[in-house]
């Protein structure tokens, strides 16, 4: 096992990095991740759109996580496992044993935290008549115009302070979902070394070797821009490279790419 008070190597600086799921637990927690993040990005800025764009991700999060109780109890027994795998590098050379405690500690808060959450998290919406209105009315082209809901017209022209503040506090009760999702993931992202390879042609190819991987990372130059295109299954990694055009073309690449490989698990 690796160190986890020390965070494995990130990109060079200018690459970006794609990412993978290979299970659909992975895949949901990258979702929700995506979308808390993008909640909080637009609330954080001033203009009436973003914070019609804050609310349009709220009910995305909440239809992902509102109604799924095991999403709880899937990150409680996942950040139970990492506090018995994270004690077992306790004492050992090399491991800063402050560094370790500290992220010890954190986990059995978010665990306190999450453990005390309302069973059927995020409850604001089905129990918010003016949630529920703006909710149904989100999932029809144009549907949120000033003559459909003259309310969210008043609303939008409220102070930013006030409608920052009415986004954070419906945000608020999935906060400690995200607080697990993300340290879940970080020790995952960070628990692995990358490696460095060249595809041939635009493509490359892995045996598995019977690991079990929960998350593919591959990160590449932004210069040329490049799509990664990954694949897996119980056998093998497969990478293929094609090129983005101006036109939004996809083509494929004939030189040798150099990108940086991840197989992330605990």
């Amino acid at each position: 096992m690796r160190d986890p008070t020390t965070p494995a190597v990130a990109a060079p600086p200018g690459w970006m990095t794609f990412e993978f799921p290979c299970n659909e637990r992975i895949r949901s927690l990258l979702r929700i991740e995506s979308l808390f993040k993008r909640c909080h990005t637009f609330n954080q800025q001033t203009s009436a759109f973003d914070h019609q764009a804050a609310l349009w991700s709220l009910f995305e999060l909440f239809d992902l996580v509102g109604g799924r109780g095991d999403i709880k109890s899937e990150l409680l027994q996942e950040l139970d496992r990492q506090r018995s795998r994270l004690n077992q590098f306790s004492g050992k050379p090399g491991v800063s044993q402050d560094a370790l405690d500290e992220l010890l500690e954190r986990l059995q808060g978010i665990f306190n935290q999450l453990s005390a959450a309302n069973t059927r998290l995020g409850p604001h919406i089905p129990e918010h008549e003016w949630l529920q209105l703006l909710k149904g009315r989100f999932g029809i082209p144009g549907g949120i115009c000033e003559f459909d809901i003259p309310s969210l017209h008043v609303w939008l022209h409220r102070p930013v302070e006030i409608r920052q503040a009415m986004l954070s506090a419906w945000l608020d009760s999935l906060q400690p979902v995200y607080d697990g999702i993300e340290i879940v993931l970080r020790l995952l992202r960070e628990g692995t070394r990358s490696e460095s390879y060249l595809a041939s042609g635009g493509y490359f190819e892995l045996s598995m070797d019977g690991r079990q991987i929960q998350i593919i990372r591959v990160a590449v130059p932004r210069q040329p821009e490049v799509v990664a295109e990954i694949s897996a299954n119980k056998y093998v990694v497969s990478v293929r490279f094609r090129q983005l055009e101006s036109s939004m073309h996809l083509k494929m690449i004939e030189q040798e790419i150099p990108f940086q490989l991840t197989l992330c698990n605990f």
